[in-house]
């Protein structure tokens, strides 16, 4: 390949998906490779041979996504719970520019998701916009003038940790009542097991019980709407709840269950229609890049960096 390009890499708990862009955005390879178990170094070993694989020599530089916290400024890890090994303070940045010899960025997934899609995506040409990914769990990420907000810790946009309901149940995070306790399908899953007369027959992994739960939501069973109903209804208030505190209009949703569940879509338009008087006219648009967003984002802000 002549033209210089950027590796963007998605890190995620079971596969590592990455792609070749271009400065005019344009994606001339891409890939999906097993997240091996080893730890941040076999994590490493595994971007590089992303590269090397794809045959297209030595990128421009590098822009990597990550399930979890990085020090923006030194490219350090600080919690990343869902990749295996122990990612506290490792120096997943500079190891990549050891590994590769250019210029690497790190940056939090949602972050890489909301990059994208305000960049080449649903959100294009848009200056402010509230981003969710509704997947395993609930990731978000805040536009404004154009830009994803970023600080040092690539903590801002956290709307799964928005709380919604005062003492209610217990988050990974360790608070009570936030969105992320509610809604995405980890959650899902747990609430469904707890009030379903069916809960000794969901066994499998969460992919199979959200399947199963669809199939019980459409089936009209009021378990499963009940666990749906509360889940976007969580979603929708902390999205809500960020337009309004911001005066954001535009709200873009992606992650697994996004599509699937236009149930999701629905609500949060309804929420914000009740606050038209405040924001104005409110648009809920489905992201438009699909699995490799995150990726996509991750090579955008190796760009910007």
């Amino acid at each position: 390949m002549s033209e210089p390009f950027t590796l963007g890499v998605d890190v995620g708990g079971t596969n590592i998906k990455w792609v070749h862009l271009l400065d005019d955005g344009t994606i001339v390879d891409q890939g999906t490779v097993p997240t091996p178990e080893g730890g941040p170094l076999s994590v490493v070993d595994a971007i590089v041979g992303c590269a090397v694989s794809a045959g297209a020599g030595r990128p421009a530089r590098i822009g990597v996504a990550i399930p979890g916290h990085v020090n923006t400024k030194t490219g350090h890890t600080a919690l990343v719970p869902n990749v295996a090994g122990d990612w506290t303070g490792f120096a997943f940045g500079p190891e990549l520019g050891r590994a590769f010899g250019v210029t690497t960025a790190v940056i939090n997934d949602a972050r890489a998701f909301g990059t994208a899609e305000l960049t080449l995506g649903a959100a294009a040409g848009e200056k402010r916009a509230v981003f969710a990914t509704i997947g395993t769990g609930i990731g978000g990420a805040i536009a404004l003038d154009g830009r994803i907000l970023r600080n040092e810790s690539d903590g801002i946009g956290e709307l799964g940790h928005s709380t919604v309901v005062r003492n209610g149940d217990l988050c990974g995070c360790g608070n009570r009542g936030c969105a992320e306790a509610y809604a995405g399908a980890r959650a899902m899953v747990r609430r469904y097991r707890e009030i379903s007369e069916h809960a000794g027959r969901t066994e499998g992994d969460t992919h199979r019980q959200i399947d199963l739960l669809r199939q019980r939501f459409d089936d009209g069973e009021q378990q499963a709407r009940s666990v749906v109903d509360t889940a976007t209804w969580a979603v929708g208030s902390a999205i809500t709840t960020a337009c309004v505190t911001l005066g954001i209009q535009t709200a873009v949703i992606g992650g697994g269950l996004a599509g699937r569940w236009p149930e999701f879509q629905s609500e949060i338009s309804l929420q914000l229609s009740t606050r038209e008087n405040l924001i104005g006219r409110s648009n809920v648009l489905l992201a438009q890049l699909g699995d490799n967003a995150g990726a996509i984002g991750a090579a955008v802000s190796a760009s910007r960096h």
